[in-house]
């Protein structure tokens, strides 16, 4: 098995997230409580905590804190590119 660090499950999260929830990413995930990278950290270790995850002994949960900004990571990719190119020509 390959270890992964804090910062690939976070970005694996992040776009497995994407990929099912669109648009609505963080709302969903602010309904599931998960407001910053902390939080999916937090639910990685109570998994290490039961045995069903393994960690190494470099892992900790300062490694979900440096993550993403919520609002860049999954409402940003859903804004117009080019707010120029949205205005109305007279």
């Amino acid at each position: 098995p390959r270890h992964a660090s804090g910062q690939e499950l976070l970005e694996g999260m992040r776009e497995y997230a994407l990929q099912e929830y669109g648009p609505v990413t963080k709302r969903v995930l602010s309904e599931w409580g998960i407001n910053e990278c902390v939080d999916f950290g937090n639910i990685v270790f109570n998994l290490v905590n039961e045995g069903l995850l393994g960690k190494t002994e470099e892992d900790s949960i300062e490694d979900f804190r440096e993550g993403y900004d919520f609002h860049e990571a999954f409402i940003k990719p859903f804004r117009p590119k080019d707010s120029a190119a949205c205005t109305i020509n007279s």
